[in-house]
């Protein structure tokens, strides 16, 4: 049987969770689903949290909590927040991993003797493929007609590091990947999960070319080509119809519009409009300015 929220709570917290406090996961303060604790350590993040529909509670220090009497219900004061805060999202998301179904692999599907397939949390959909050397871990769920090339490595936790203990911690990654039908990754691809309230998506018909990485939490649309060597780092938001260059960058959290084009060897630093062609190093729609550039 699970271990509840509230009783892994009070077992690393070592108090009880205040009355009326249920939470269903814990997520940042800009969560957007219900019933969600989070922690904030600086006013401002305080309001914002407060703000959201979505915070049941913020984790606070003490002396943030004093100062927000007015909505006291929903303060849990604690000595580190942030610390407590993923200690805490550690064990549920271990928990929640533990507890997904048995894998399934359509009968069609064709699976080379070499790769690695969780025995849990992974679907694999009618007549897709699975390489040499593919390593697919829990919490993937892949469609119909799919390739993935040899070596590719998907529902890797994602780079995410936080201090507990005074010691550099990895955190557990609990959402999932999910790869849409005619999606094709080329060979030594990396394609993290999803964290917090956000899966990593890769939509139909979406084309990714080798030693490409898809970091935690990127969301790309349908019908897109990605060149060799892309990193789209993590929260990505790429949308339909879109050209990613080779070896192009995209910077953390930043959306590109559909029907983008990203030129080659690009690093996107800002969000990319709809139907715009960026190129260079910062990426710039000033297509004559990178013609300069590269020329002289």
């Amino acid at each position: 049987m699970r271990v509840s929220n509230s009783q892994i709570f009070e077992e690393l917290s070592g108090f009880t969770l205040p009355k009326g406090i249920l939470f269903h996961q814990l997520g940042l303060i800009n969560s957007s689903e219900p019933g969600t604790l989070s922690f904030a350590e600086s006013k401002a993040y305080t309001e914002k949290g407060f703000d959201n529909p979505n915070i049941v509670a913020l984790l606070l220090p003490e002396n943030l909590a004093l100062s927000k009497n007015p909505v006291s219900a929903r303060i849990i004061p604690c000595e580190n927040p942030k610390e407590l805060f993923y200690r805490l999202f550690n064990r549920i998301a271990n928990e929640e991993i533990k507890a997904r179904e048995p894998s399934k692999i359509d009968s069609s599907a064709l699976i080379a003797p070499s790769a690695v397939i969780a025995p849990y949390g992974v679907t694999i959909g009618a007549n897709t493929r699975i390489m040499e050397g593919v390593t697919i871990e829990n919490g993937v769920d892949i469609g119909n007609h799919c390739l993935i090339e040899v070596g590719t490595v998907i529902g890797r936790d994602g780079f995410e590091f936080k201090r507990i203990n005074g010691i550099q911690t990895r955190i557990i990654h609990n959402r999932k990947v999910l790869i849409g039908d005619n999606v094709e990754l080329g060979h030594h691809c990396v394609v993290d999960k999803g964290i917090f309230d956000r899966d990593t998506r890769i939509d139909d018909d979406s084309k990714i070319d080798s030693h490409s990485h898809i970091a935690h939490a990127t969301q790309i649309g349908r019908n897109n080509l990605i060149a060799s060597g892309v990193l789209c780092c993590g929260s990505v938001t790429i949308g339909n119809d879109c050209w990613i260059g080779p070896k192009s960058v995209i910077s953390n959290g930043l959306k590109v519009g559909n029907k983008a084009y990203v030129g080659i060897g690009s690093v996107v630093v800002v969000d990319v409009d709809d139907n715009s062609r960026v190129f260079g190093n910062p990426a710039s729609s000033n297509y004559h300015r990178y013609l300069k550039i590269i020329y002289e």
